[in-house]
C-alpha cells in the first residue's frame, strides 16, 4: 500500500468494549515508511493493538487525538519529537475513515525543517 510514498501511512480500525466505547485500535494497513518509523516488522504490527505496541501514545496524547478524530470526524495535525525508534521530529495528520470505523494517519519526518527553524532562531538571537 503506497510504498512509493515517503510519508508513513497507517490505517487503524477502532476496537470497542462491551459498552461500545472506543478503547484501542487494530492496525489494518500500513506502508513501508510507516514500518521504518515505528521500527517493527509487518507481523509485529498486525499481532498487537496500537496501545499494546505503543503504550506511550496514551501518555503523549496522540491516542487521545486519534479518539477525538474518530469521535468528531474533524481531522487533526500535530508535531511531535520522538527519541526512538527513529529519533527526530514528526508531523501526524489524522483523519476519520469514511465509514467512521477507524482512523488513517499520515506520518512525515520533519526533522530537517525543525532543525532549520531552530538555526534561524539561533541566528536571529545572535544578531
Amino acid at each position: 500500500m503506497l510504498n512509493g510514498v515517503s510519508a508513513g501511512i497507517v490505517v487503524m480500525e477502532v476496537m470497542r468494549n462491551a459498552g461500545g466505547a472506543a478503547v484501542d485500535f487494530s492496525i489494518s494497513g500500513f506502508n513501508k515508511s510507516a514500518l521504518d518509523f515505528i521500527g517493527q516488522s509487518p507481523d509485529d504490527v498486525v499481532s498487537h493493538t496500537l496501545l499494546e505496541a505503543h503504550p506511550h501514545l496514551r501518555i503523549n496524547g496522540l491516542f487521545a487525538t486519534y479518539l477525538r478524530v474518530l469521535t468528531t470526524g474533524e481531522p487533526a495535525y500535530e508535531e511531535r519529537h520522538f527519541d526512538q525508534p527513529a529519533p527526530g521530529y514528526y508531523a501526524f495528520f489524522a483523519t476519520r475513515q469514511i465509514d467512521a470505523n477507524g482512523v488513517v494517519v499520515m506520518i512525515l519526518n520533519i526533522t530537517d525543517r525543525k532543525n532549520a527553524e531552530a538555526q534561524v532562531i539561533q541566528t536571529a538571537d545572535i544578531l
